[in-house]
């Protein structure tokens, strides 16, 4: 299987005008459910892998995935984003969603990194 370079194709800042108009319209879609199948998500994650990874890039996705997680925090389901880097394990973004998080979901978060860290594969894979 050929594996595809992703690279990050809008201007930074971008992110913010969705987090903007995420909060002016908090209008939740819905989420596919991920796949299951071991297999599957092994090669899901196997399907691609990033050209470069800067700060830049995670304060970026982090700000994309809270517009999309925040409709969710509206409505009673917040969330935990958190975004590190693998070769130092330095946290380059984190936040909530919006209230109704607890300190154990950051140490859930922590301890789900430092599996990932340790055996260099997702903790669902692990978990079989």
């Amino acid at each position: 299987m050929t594996t595809k370079v992703w690279s990050r194709n809008t201007q930074a800042g971008a992110a913010l005008e969705k987090v903007q108009q995420a909060i002016r319209n908090p209008t939740a879609e819905s989420i596919p459910k991920p796949p299951s199948d071991l297999d599957e998500i092994k090669a899901d994650s196997d399907s691609f892998t990033l050209a470069s990874f800067t700060t830049e890039d995670a304060f970026e996705l982090g700000n994309l995935l809270y517009a999309r997680l925040y409709p969710f925090a509206v409505q009673g389901k917040p969330t935990v984003i958190s975004i590190a880097l693998a070769n130092t394990s330095q946290v380059v973004f984190q936040t909530v969603t919006g209230p109704g998080t607890a300190p154990d979901n950051e140490q859930w978060v922590r301890r789900k990194r430092n599996t990932v860290l340790r055996f260099g594969s997702s903790t669902v894979q692990r978990s079989t």
